[in-house]
């Protein structure tokens, strides 16, 4: 087999590891809070997902700094666990790390540079999203005078919220795989692993994000999104790959905070912190050695 042919097949394998794992990220929440069904939210994402990759993963070409069959390998090779398990690992990081990696750490700087603004990213998305929840639990405490009005408010946001949510990701996440084709048969090929992938394997993901916190509340899913979409469409803007299960974590966390009663598992928070960040140095060790084998 040539090398063209298993770069392809890993980075088909990869695109369908990464579709089942982001279901949960993407739509999980709106499943948690019990206002939207998960067939209905699997074809959403599907949908969604593929066009924001589509239309605005051209924006995540910078961040392809030197694209290679040991990086792809490396982020295929970390993400194949979390994905069996259920948990919702984004690839960025890895993807991203792992370029460094395969590449005799040349751009070491970058990626110190990049860590210092996925950090910055994570803490900015808990306190914005602490804020909005406040905010609106007292808007409603103040101002609502019909429950069932604000309920049907909350269905429509929610199923629109799980549509941008699926887009922006679909963007950042998915767009930047599809900047490491090379051809239009590439392209398509990932398209169908994507649609399949999500179609059959995703929904221990979706049942991962809805239940492991807590249960959702209607505010606390609506502020959760509202943020973490503003985010990563702007990180997609300037070409930053972010992990979206971080992001929807540390949101998660943060809106649940905000409430009076704090029923949230510290334990599962922590425990998807230390999985994204973890993969950071593991892509780099993991992508110098592959790219020492590949080579010898």
């Amino acid at each position: 087999m040539d090398m063209d042919t298993t770069y392809t097949i890993t980075l088909v394998a990869l695109m369908a590891i990464a579709a089942a794992s982001h279901t949960g990220i993407c739509v999980g929440i709106p499943v948690g809070s019990g206002l939207i069904g998960r067939r209905e939210a699997v074809l959403l994402y599907i949908v969604a997902a593929l066009t924001g990759a589509i239309l605005q993963g051209k924006l995540m070409a910078k961040a392809v700094l030197a694209p290679s069959l040991c990086a792809v390998l490396t982020t295929t090779a970390i993400s194949t666990l979390p994905a069996v398990l259920g948990i919702p690992l984004s690839i960025n990081f890895a993807l991203y790390t792992s370029q460094i990696g395969c590449n005799s750490l040349v751009g070491i700087d970058a990626l110190l540079h990049s860590v210092m603004t996925w950090i910055a990213i994570t803490v900015m998305i808990a306190f914005v999203t602490y804020s909005l929840e406040k905010s609106i639990l007292s808007s409603l405490v103040s101002r609502c005078r019909s429950p069932r009005r604000v309920l049907s408010w909350f269905r429509m946001f929610m199923v629109l919220l799980g549509m941008f949510m699926s887009f922006v990701v679909g963007a950042n996440t998915f767009g930047y795989l599809f900047m490491f084709t090379t051809s239009a048969v590439q392209q398509l090929l990932l398209c169908i692993a994507f649609i399949c992938s999500a179609a059959i394997f995703s929904s221990r993901s979706i049942m991962r994000v809805a239940f492991s916190f807590y249960r959702i509340r209607f505010t606390q899913a609506l502020s959760s999104l509202i943020v973490v979409i503003a985010f990563i469409e702007i990180a997609t803007w300037f070409s930053i790959p972010f992990s979206a299960s971080l992001a929807v974590a540390s949101a998660l966390y943060a809106a649940g905070h905000a409430s009076t009663f704090h029923i949230i598992s510290t334990k599962s928070f922590l425990y998807f912190v230390t999985a994204q960040f973890l993969s950071i140095p593991t892509a780099l060790f993991l992508g110098s050695i592959l790219s020492l084998a590949i080579t010898s």
